[in-house]
């Protein structure tokens, strides 16, 4: 698995840590890939988040993939692609550690509705299929980048390198 890191080295090196891991998908259909759009900012991310306790990563890739994109993983398709470590400050200025897990994956065809946390809505998360091109020129465009957007971009980028 390939291993990258984003680091923002804007918090106190004393500060207690706070870990998450996290389990997001790469689902692609000829040269595009789906991802979860941002019309509130217009930037956009692969699907996925948090893994709940008791959850393997496969059981949040299944899960994340159908809350925020509507769509059904198909299991014997999962595999793993790059591991990415985010460290920033956290909004308790603690240090935030989270690890994200990317799996390739494919995705059946029917699109069931969405289930978006309060944030996801009123960020108006959308499902959409892009070229990896379109997706990095919607994430370069953003003039305050999240540190999500920069985590994306950076797979975005080792996506075409790979592929």
């Amino acid at each position: 698995m390939l291993e990258l890191t984003v680091d923002l080295h804007d918090y106190p090196e004393d500060a207690p840590v706070f870990r998450r891991t996290a389990v997001r998908g790469i689902a692609r259909r000829g040269d595009r890939y789906l991802v979860v759009y941002s019309r509130k900012y217009g930037d956009c991310k692969f699907p996925g988040g948090g893994q709940e306790k008791g959850e393997s990563n496969a059981d949040t890739l299944i899960r994340e993939m159908r809350e925020e994109a509507g769509y059904d993983v198909l299991p014997e398709t999962v595999h793993a692609f790059l591991l990415l470590h985010e460290r920033r400050k956290g909004i308790y200025g603690d240090r935030f550690f989270m690890d994200s897990y990317y799996y390739f994956c494919a995705v059946g065809d029917a699109v069931h509705p969405q289930k978006l946390d309060d944030y996801e809505r009123d960020e108006g998360y959308e499902a959409r299929w892009l070229t990896l091109q379109e997706a990095i020129a919607l994430n370069e465009a953003v003039d305050d980048q999240a540190v999500w957007v920069q985590r994306d971009l950076a797979v975005m980028k080792k996506l075409t390198e790979e592929i």
